[in-house]
C-alpha cells in the first residue's frame, strides 16, 4: 500500500487506537489490496462487498474477526481516502448473543495453579481469576496498579466491565467482596451499574478530588 499504508496509520495514531488494533487494521488493509492486486484507491464499494463475502463464504471467519475485517476497511475509506459511502452503505451483521464463560470451580481452580510450576505465573494467572481481567488488561498491569492495603486495582484501558462486575459477584458469593468502581462515558447509568455489581458509579471527566476522596474512604471489611 506504501505512501497509503502510511497515511492510515498516522489517522489510526491520531484517533488514539491501541497498538494492537492499529496492527490489525493495517494487515487487513495489506490483505484487502493484496486479494485485488491494486491499490485500495482504485477500488470501491463492489470490491469491498466481494472482499467481505469471501471472509465470510470461504475464509469462513469468525464473528469477531470478520468485524475487525469490516472495521478496517470502513476506517480506510471513511477516514484515510475520504470516502465513506464505500463502505457504509454495506450491510452490517447483527451481533451474536454471547453467554458469560464458563466458571470454573474451585477444585478445577486448585489443580489449575498448582500445575503452574514458576511462581511469578501463578501470580499472574490467580490475579487474571480473582480480579476478572482479559489478558491485554493483565498484561498492563503494573506493580504500582496494584494497592493491596485497600484491595484495589487500577485496571488500564478495560472494557466490557459490566460483564466482569457480574463474574466477580457470582464467583466471589458470601466472601470478602472486593470494591468494584464503574468509571463510564455516559450519563444514567447508576441504577443499571448498581444491579451488575458495582459500588460506585463515577462519570467521565472524574473529578480528581473526588476520585481521590473516594479511594482514601474505602476501607475493606477485614480492616475495621
Amino acid at each position: 500500500m506504501g505512501q497509503l499504508r502510511d497515511r492510515m496509520e498516522q489517522d489510526l495514531k491520531l484517533r488514539g487506537l491501541s497498538p494492537a488494533t492499529i496492527r490489525n487494521y493495517l494487515l487487513y488493509g495489506r490483505k484487502f489490496a493484496a486479494f485485488f492486486m491494486r491499490s485500495p484507491e482504485q477500488l470501491g464499494a463492489a470490491e469491498v462487498r466481494a472482499f467481505l463475502l469471501h471472509q465470510i463464504e470461504v475464509e469462513q471467519l469468525a464473528y469477531a474477526s470478520y468485524r475487525q475485517v469490516y472495521a478496517a476497511l470502513k476506517f480506510l475509506y471513511s477516514v484515510t481516502l475520504g470516502r465513506p459511502g464505500e463502505v457504509g452503505r454495506l450491510p452490517f451483521p447483527k451481533r451474536r448473543p454471547s453467554g458469560l464463560p464458563k466458571v470454573l470451580t474451585a477444585d478445577e481452580l486448585t489443580a489449575f495453579f498448582a500445575a503452574l510450576r514458576k511462581a511469578k505465573y501463578r501470580a499472574l494467572f490467580m490475579t487474571c481469576c480473582a480480579a476478572g481481567l482479559r489478558l491485554g488488561e493483565v498484561c498492563r498491569l503494573q506493580v504500582t496498579d496494584i494497592d493491596s492495603r485497600r484491595m484495589v486495582l487500577h485496571v488500564r484501558a478495560g472494557k466490557g466491565g459490566n460483564e466482569v462486575a457480574r463474574q466477580i459477584r457470582q464467583s466471589v458469593g458470601s466472601r470478602r467482596q472486593p470494591v468494584v468502581i464503574a468509571v463510564t462515558g455516559q450519563m444514567g447509568q447508576a441504577v443499571q451499574c448498581r444491579s451488575d455489581g458495582f459500588d460506585h458509579y463515577l462519570v467521565k471527566p472524574v473529578n480528581p478530588e473526588r476520585f481521590v476522596g473516594l479511594i482514601a474512604n474505602l476501607t475493606p471489611p477485614s480492616l475495621t
